[in-house]
């Protein structure tokens, strides 16, 4: 059976109708209705994660925790040593360029040449970021650019443009083809972007739903995913995790 989305309504039932999901046979995660911020935040300990703002009991806490100790993502450092990981914030496109670069290992080093005029080293920790990590990405026709030369690094990426690059990624760099839907697969009857008719993302979002690339991703206020929107940290994280099953 393929892992599709299922959706959840908030309400009263919300926390135990997901943990039914994770836990029930025949679906290993879902897509779980629930408003921002409704969520109880609880204080972790430096031992479960080193976030002071993602605790153990948080939407996407194992994806992100699982990240942070592959060394794919970072924090933002707060006073007395410690770090938030800022879940709801949006991902810049050469934020995302770095982190899906280390999920999948690609190469990259200082002789990488970055073909966008707009992306420029930054004085940092990390000397190939971000135009290295972008060169890298672009080689493998990761992440594109809104011209030959202008790639837009610190535009937030929404979420169908998260989806269509992990996809290539898998694909150009892994040699991994996910497996489209059949047109007489339970998956048109009650797939989430079973109807998404996009020229350039429709497609990759239904293929990414179909193979689990979206489970535990939670929905919006009004019940929906909308792919037009910024991607979030948690939701990135997420489904970077999501990916690195197809790598094991």
């Amino acid at each position: 059976m393929r892992l599709h989305i299922r959706l959840l309504r908030a309400g009263a039932l919300c926390l135990f109708l997901c943990l039914c999901a994770l836990y029930a046979g025949g679906w290993v995660s879902a897509v779980v209705a629930q408003p921002a911020g409704e969520a109880t935040a609880l204080q972790p300990s430096l031992e479960e994660s080193p976030f002071i703002d993602v605790g153990s009991g948080d939407r996407n806490y194992s994806a992100i925790h699982h990240l942070w100790s592959l060394g794919i993502i970072s924090g933002h450092p707060v006073n007395g040593g410690l770090y938030e990981f800022r879940p709801s914030d949006e991902v810049m496109r050469a934020q995302f360029a770095k982190m899906i670069v280390k999920s999948l290992k690609v190469p990259v080093s200082t002789s990488d040449e970055c073909p966008f005029l707009d992306v420029e080293p930054m004085p940092g920790e990390d000397p190939l970021y971000p135009d290295k990590y972008v060169a890298a990405a672009a080689k493998w026709d990761i992440v594109r650019g809104f011209s030959a030369i202008r790639f837009g690094p610190w535009e937030p990426v929404n979420r169908a443009q998260i989806v269509t690059m992990v996809i290539r990624a898998l694909h150009n760099w892994s040699g991994i083809t996910l497996d489209e839907p059949t047109s007489d697969s339970d998956y048109y009857k009650e797939g989430i972007f079973a109807g998404f008719k996009d020229p350039f993302h429709g497609l990759n979002m239904q293929i990414a739903e179909y193979n689990g690339l979206l489970n535990s991703i939670w929905l919006d206020h009004d019940g929906r995913w909308d792919p037009w929107l910024p991607a979030s940290r948690a939701e990135v994280a997420q489904i970077l995790d999501n990916c690195l099953q197809f790598l094991d």
